[in-house]
């Protein structure tokens, strides 16, 4: 059961795609779409339906948060057809123009599909300006090392990428960084906003609220594994003490790529790597 949905929220326009043979979606994606700009661009296994929706729209710009599939999926194809430049970050261009460091594994290309690669991306500028609006790039890194949210102040509307999500309750092997999330998220926090304009879960009202309880949520998370490590126990038993089972699904249908185990080891990462 594939879905598409489009929304409305004062001036943008939200698309939400997911994609699934069997049952609901387990990911849903969102690309969003105001004056002129398009921020990401969808899983490339909904390229279609994506086309469709915005087939009426002039895009200007196509601006990428970060390199993962869910966000550059359907870049070049709708840079082609609305002929519009793709922006993206200078640590995201290698990705997204040679491809990515790591094997997309099966998970990856079922839910989201084949990667296209990007033929010119042009760097970000210090913003983007259209006849409205002026959205700010700032870096973000933790959910990935190329991770940017883009804030328009006068209207109070972070477009986060993946930053915000939820509260995590598995992350993936190599990408995330409990603690430079962490460091992103209060940065940010330091910046005036309500909309959260999040890939996978947008909050149109006290997005700011939400964010700060994910801050709350990962310090304590950290502090409570750091406390178990620092008292002798393994990853394993740290698991148990905090209540975390790990989902064997996701270790089975991701090929081991994503855990609950990875989680904790995020979160010791730093502790970890000061002992060596």
């Amino acid at each position: 059961m594939s879905i598409i949905t489009q929304k409305k929220f004062q001036e943008v326009e939200m698309i939400e795609t997911g994609f699934s043979l069997f049952g609901k979606p387990l990911l849903n994606v969102y690309c969003f779409y105001v004056d002129g700009l398009l921020f990401d661009t969808g899983q490339h296994r909904m390229k279609k339906h994506i086309v469709k929706a915005l087939e009426n729209k002039q895009i200007n710009k196509i601006i990428l948060t970060h390199h993962h599939e869910d966000h550059s999926g359907n870049a070049q194809t709708l840079a082609d057809l609305h002929h519009a430049p793709v922006y993206a970050n200078y640590l995201s261009i290698p990705y997204i123009t040679q491809g990515f460091p790591y094997r997309i594994r099966f998970y990856q290309w079922y839910n989201l599909g084949k990667i296209k690669l990007v033929k010119s991306p042009l760097p970000y500028p210090q913003q983007f300006e259209t006849e409205k609006f002026c959205f700010e790039p700032i870096y973000t890194p933790g959910h990935c090392t190329d991770h940017y949210c883009f804030l328009e102040r006068k209207k109070g509307w972070l477009f986060s990428g993946d930053l915000y999500i939820g509260n995590l309750q598995v992350m993936r092997n190599n990408d995330e960084d409990m603690q430079t999330m962490i460091e992103s998220i209060t940065k940010i926090l330091e910046y005036d906003f309500d909309v959260l304009f999040c890939c996978h879960h947008p909050k149109t009202t006290d997005g700011k609220k939400y964010l700060r309880y994910k801050l709350e949520y990962l310090q304590e998370f950290q502090q409570k594994a750091i406390y178990f490590y620092q008292k002798g126990h393994s990853i394993k038993e740290i698991m148990k003490k905090m209540n975390k089972k790990e989902n064997w699904f996701y270790k089975i249908y991701t090929e081991n790529d994503i855990g609950v185990d990875f989680m904790v080891k995020s979160a010791l990462k730093n502790i970890i790597q000061t002992e060596k």
